[in-house]
């Protein structure tokens, strides 16, 4: 199992199974604990109606209430209570049930707890948790389609989160140019150009970065994004390295190969 955080969840290729939608409803003083064995899947949970209060094995309790959407990673330890009720006294919750894997199919999850990601202020997430409970998973072409719907839901909901983190960060002056370069890694955007985006000096531009990344200099953070859409490219798609090469970026091949090399080496010193 991997625990990640939300930036480092959208920038790896991340694969969904096993997912499930349903409407959860339960009495007040209802309560449940779950072990690690026991919670098999990771959960997103839109909370709509009463209050739950919520005991975790690591960190601090909390309570959920209505517009909040919980996360509850796979094998997690937990209890919690229902302590209030809606108006047809039970609670009222949407549930998405899944399991996350990266490319190697290794599990992984938001962290190791339960918690509260963010609320759905003007019901912009509620209208994703219904469209995805209402598709009827009885129809086997509804399977892709209630996928890329679950796969959209968590990356809008992993995007406000991870930037609700940066902007808790000194360094959250950088998402114009991290956007800029997440968006478009083919183009030789210049550091001065990146740094007057972000409204500071290219030398604070370089510290903030190095500091963000954990040493990585925007050219390398850009390079990394290249090769890892060249390996994507080669895994899904039949065209030539050269080709793949050219299209995420690089123009000169010999430069390319260098890149490769270095990442690879990068990589398998962290394996």
């Amino acid at each position: 199992m991997r625990y990640l955080s939300a930036a480092e969840l959208l920038s790896e290729e991340i694969f969904f199974r096993n997912i499930c939608v349903l409407p959860i409803r339960e009495p007040l003083g209802y309560e449940a604990v779950f072990s690690g064995e026991k919670r098999q899947c990771s959960v997103l949970f839109l909370y709509l109606a009463g209050q739950r209060e919520y005991s975790v094995s690591q960190g601090k309790g909390f309570f959920l209430n209505p517009g909040e959407i919980l996360y509850v990673p796979q094998y997690a330890s937990y209890r919690f209570r229902i302590t209030e009720t809606g108006e047809e006294m039970q609670d009222y919750a949407i549930a998405v049930n899944f399991e996350m894997t990266d490319r190697n199919g290794e599990p992984v999850c938001l962290g190791k707890s339960p918690q509260v990601l963010l609320k759905d202020t003007l019901s912009h997430y509620f209208s994703r948790f219904h469209r995805a409970l209402s598709i009827d998973t009885g129809a086997k072409t509804n399977t892709l389609l209630l996928q890329s719907s679950i796969c959209s839901l968590c990356y809008e909901i992993f995007r406000e989160l991870q930037l609700t983190e940066a902007e808790k960060e000194p360094w959250s002056v950088l998402l114009p140019a991290i956007d800029l370069i997440e968006s478009t890694p083919a183009e030789d955007i210049s550091i001065p150009e990146l740094a007057k985006r972000c409204g500071v000096s290219e030398t604070r531009f370089r510290q903030l970065f190095n500091r963000y990344t954990g040493g990585e200099s925007a050219i390398c953070y850009r390079n990394r994004l290249r090769i890892e859409q060249v390996e994507r490219m080669l895994r899904t798609e039949q065209v030539t390295v050269e080709y793949a090469a050219r299209e995420a970026g690089f123009r000169d091949m010999s430069h390319f190969y260098r890149m490769y090399k270095k990442y690879r080496s990068h990589q398998n010193g962290n394996a």
